[in-house]
């Protein structure tokens, strides 16, 4: 009902304009007299006798705004845009500066213009109208937001925000203009804004879901990976049935470094869609990097069997072979990937990378002629140009023996990169391997002298003499840089190491103790020491606390796992070893030494025929097998 009706129902008498002469004056009262008819008419629903008697109403009085917008009303409220539209822009030009009839105008324009499909001009009019509605007073909250919705649609979302917080600031209803607000900021590219205002909508309704999912992606977005996951967790509380957010959910989780929360959601992702892959993939990573690689291979094999071509994959499960220290498994996915990326244009930036790792990993299974293949082929992908491809194939030539092949390639390689250090490395190594020992030494101390006090090149040649047999060599280099850097713990844990391989263990300890003391959060001597102290079978509690340390530091190590079982069997807690030795026998499935320690401890708790199994394993993954069968009689023996 108009607000001139309000007027008319709240008098005894209506108060008329002066007229001209009596008959105008009845005229213009009966014209009201229809009006009011016709606008009770319209509030009981009744719409045909309501068009009637404010047809009349017109026709009686051609002037009055009043009558005009309320047609404008009914016209709108049945239907007919048209002649809504028609009546308004009449009520607008009889009423001037009228802030009713401006409002039907805006309300009839916005109706025209959201027809079917959007009318672009109309809906600037109807823009122009609602601004000027506002300008005349009329801006009450419903109306602001009206405006911003209509200037969202006509893409001005920075102006829809600004009517949008005048709204709010007028009283409008709190969570959804901020729920608007998000909209437009949101539109308009102002994504950490939005996001503030989505957040604002979650305090006071916490399941809204646009509010959710918006605040989710944006969070992703902005890689604020925990905060995404909490979001994501929330809306995945409201819609539990849609995997795509739980998927979402896992992959934050991961981004976030909690692989172990992940895995739950990405279950439940795959359980529910299991042609996504994507999400199946995200559960392998968080399998493998929770610590559960046996389940992660298995998922990564369902997965390679669906695409046995995937490049990605087949890099991805590659490196976890290699985690788990299965070498001959890994090579054998490297090269397929390698062969992939051969074939494909698309990848050949990737495939010298893939070539120079391939290599790498031939060289450490003492694989030389595989890893010179390996080199050739990055050569012949365009790799030739780099350093580490020409220093690959000096390791691949020495450890074939081809030492005078070795150091031409050096010597070539030192022409192109003359201020690469490792080369000069190379020189001693074959120098070394020659017998050389002088010339060795000398190219060592050059090598040392150019690195300064970096430790890197130390470390690297005490190695060479460390590989070659010469220990004394490699425990004088190793001492004379630790007097250059004596708080390096590098240098330290390298020169413990070296010692403890020597048999002087009360030197070892003393050492590694110093890198310790230089370094409290280095892992590795922390573990070193530990395990060193449990295989000698002396300091046994200090040792299990130094396995302990290293493991809070490192956290699903499996060197350290198999550290602290074997700690705990020397303690006589075999029952207590066997978790972290499981563990560790699952996350370095190729280690002999692992699946030693397993066997000692399955044949401690009496589980002999499980203790045989584990040391035939053993002995196929290479460990020493006069020692290890001896084991086998044992423990057959004792059933």
């Amino acid at each position: 009902m108009s607000a001139f009706l309000l007027i008319v129902l709240g008098s005894a008498t209506v108060a008329l304009p002066a007229a001209a002469d009596s008959s105008a004056r009845e005229s213009r009262g009966l014209a009201y007299y229809h009006f009011l008819l016709g606008a009770l008419s319209a509030d009981e629903g009744n719409v045909e006798r309501a068009l009637s008697e404010l047809g009349e109403a017109a026709r009686l009085d051609q002037t009055a705004p009043e009558i005009r917008v309320e047609l404008s009303d009914v016209y709108l409220r049945s239907g007919d845009t048209d002649k809504a539209l028609l009546h308004a822009r009449d009520a607008v030009s009889h009423g001037g500066g009228d802030v009713e009839a401006h409002r039907s105008l805006a309300e009839a324009l916005a109706a025209t213009a959201l027809r079917s499909e959007v009318n672009r001009e109309r809906l600037a009019e109807a823009i122009a109208e609602y601004r000027k509605v506002v300008e005349l007073g009329g801006g009450d909250p419903d109306t602001l937001t009206v405006l911003g919705k209509l200037q969202l649609q006509g893409e001005a979302p920075d102006d829809a925000a600004d009517s949008f917080r005048l709204a709010l600031a007028k009283g409008a209803d709190v969570a959804q203009t901020h729920l608007l607000l998000g909209r437009a900021l949101l539109r308009a590219g102002r994504k950490d804004e939005a996001a503030e205002h989505y957040a604002a909508v979650l305090e006071r309704v916490p399941r809204q879901v646009e509010a959710l999912s918006n605040l989710a992606i944006l969070q992703e977005e902005a890689e604020k990976w925990p905060e995404a996951a909490r979001t994501y967790g929330d809306l995945a509380a409201v819609r539990p049935s849609e995997p795509t957010i739980l998927f979402h959910q896992g992959v934050c989780l991961l981004r976030a470094g909690k692989a172990e929360e992940a895995v739950a959601p990405l279950k439940t992702a795959t359980e529910m869609a299991p042609a996504n892959t994507g999400a199946s993939r995200a559960l392998a990573l968080a399998l493998r990097q929770s610590g559960h690689p046996a389940e992660a291979l298995q998922r990564y094999s369902d997965l390679l069997e669906a695409s046995p071509d995937d490049f990605y994959l087949l890099y991805e499960i590659a490196g976890l072979r290699e985690g788990r220290e299965e070498g001959a498994e890994a090579a054998e996915l490297l090269e397929r990937a390698l062969a992939v990326a051969e074939k494909d244009p698309s990848l050949k930036a990737l495939a010298v990378p893939v070539a120079l790792r391939l290599a790498s990993l031939q060289l450490e299974r003492k694989q030389p002629a595989k890893a010179l293949s390996a080199v050739e082929r990055a050569e012949g992908l365009g790799g030739g140009e780099r350093a580490e491809t020409a220093l690959l194939r000096c390791h691949a030539l020495l450890l074939s023996g081809d030492i005078a092949r070795a150091a031409k390639t050096s010597a070539e390689a030192q022409e192109r990169f003359p201020g690469d250090v490792r080369f000069r490395l190379i020189d001693a190594e074959a120098a070394a391997a020659q017998g050389d020992f002088h010339a060795a030494e000398k190219k060592l101390t050059e090598a040392i002298g150019q690195a300064g006090t970096t430790p890197e090149v130390s470390l690297r040649a005490a190695q060479i003499w460390s590989r070659r047999g010469e220990t004394e060599r490699a425990l004088a280099v190793l001492e004379q840089a630790s007097r250059r850097m004596p708080e390096d713990d590098s240098i330290l844990l390298e020169w413990g190491g070296t010692l403890e391989k020597a048999g002087r263990i009360d030197h070892a300890a003393a050492i590694l103790r110093r890198a310790i003391a230089a370094n409290e959060k280095n892992h590795a001597a922390l573990n070193y020491l530990g395990y060193m102290f449990a295989d000698q079978g002396s300091n046994l509690e200090e040792a299990q606390r130094l396995i302990e340390k290293a493991l809070a530091l490192s956290p699903g190590n499996g060197a350290y796992l198999d550290s602290l079982g074997w700690v705990l069997f020397k303690r006589g807690r075999a029952g207590e070893a066997l978790d972290p030795l499981s563990r560790a026998a699952e996350l370095l499935a190729g280690d002999a030494t692992v699946r030693e320690h397993l066997g000692d401890v399955l044949a401690a708790v009496g589980r002999r025929t499980e203790a045989e199994t584990k040391y035939r394993e053993a002995i196929e993954l290479g460990g020493p097998r006069k020692r290890i069968e001896g084991k086998i009689r044992h423990a057959e023996e004792g059933k």
